[in-house]
């Protein structure tokens, strides 16, 4: 079986095995955000989110059932091209991207949606 390619198109600033509460996953009607809490230099927490837009489909692997191409996204959104999944799905507009992202012993995100953004909270 050969690896799927996969696009890097954001790295986290900082280590997923650093978190103290790990990802936390908030869905609305057509939009997911995943929060991620991390260090800061002065030693406290604070929280960034990845806002995916215009959701059509989440997945979640727990990391000891996550194949190598998942684990190949650890620390980094990274864009799954082509995607068998996004093949799979009816009715879906152009554009949507297949996104993908590891965390240190949390396991592997992936989200069919037509764009992200990345903000301090």
């Amino acid at each position: 079986m050969s690896e799927v390619a996969l696009r890097e198109v954001w790295a986290l600033p900082f280590k997923s095995q650093e978190f103290a509460k790990g990802p936390e996953l908030v869905q609305q009607r057509g939009k997911v955000e995943l929060r991620l809490d991390h260090e800061t230099e002065g030693g406290g927490y604070e929280w960034t989110a990845i806002r995916f837009q215009e959701l059509h489909a989440i997945s979640f692997t727990a990391w000891r059932s996550c194949t190598r191409d998942q684990v190949r996204a650890y620390d980094r959104l990274v864009e799954v091209d082509p995607s068998g999944w996004v093949a799979s799905l009816a009715s879906l507009p152009k554009g949507v991207k297949h996104y993908r992202v590891f965390f240190d012993e949390w396991g592997c995100y992936d989200v069919i949606a037509q764009g992200f953004a990345v903000a301090d909270d």
